[in-house]
């Protein structure tokens, strides 16, 4: 059995890419992080959950302004 892999304090600890070739050879690599800027800077994909529901779905490029954005009551935003 191998030994469960030690979590980072964030994603800067972790090697991103090491990340990049993994996903460049077409593995999936799932990073789960409130830092809504860190993960802006490394998502090809990004999802945002607001209790345990997807609230929003966004490409590269996102802005953490546009993750955040996904978290609010607002109709308008949640329209488009």
């Amino acid at each position: 059995m191998n030994a469960p892999m030690q979590i980072p304090a964030n994603l800067h600890d972790l090697d991103a890419a090491g990340f990049r070739a993994l996903a460049d050879e077409g593995l999936a690599v799932l990073v789960l992080s409130s830092d809504v800027e860190e993960v802006a800077g490394i998502s090809d994909r990004s999802v945002v959950l607001e209790r345990g529901r997807v609230v929003g779905t966004f490409g590269k490029g996102a802005s953490p302004a546009e993750l955040m954005a996904a978290t609010t009551d607002d109709p308008a935003f949640h329209a488009a």
